[in-house]
């Protein structure tokens, strides 16, 4: 979801724990991190999940409302 509403990371670091992937330069918004932690999960080696953070939630509900509106934030 944040991939759809956010467009393409600017970057994605990952090591065997974690996951993060950076936001930064998009007009209107503060520079974003966010980070997913690996999951035990018998069926794949892919499945990660959001840590929240609330910092960001009025971002996220700033950003779906544009996406509703049918922009994307992030168009790179």
């Amino acid at each position: 979801m944040i991939h759809m509403i956010f467009g393409k990371p600017q970057s994605v670091y990952r090591n065997a724990e974690t996951e993060q992937w950076t936001y930064s330069n998009i007009p209107g918004f503060p520079d974003m991190l966010f980070l997913f932690r690996k999951m035990n999960n018998p069926f794949t080696e892919n499945d990660y999940a959001l840590i929240r953070q609330p910092l960001y939630e009025n971002v996220w509900y700033i950003a779906v409302d544009q996406w509703r509106q049918g922009r994307i934030v992030n168009e790179n």
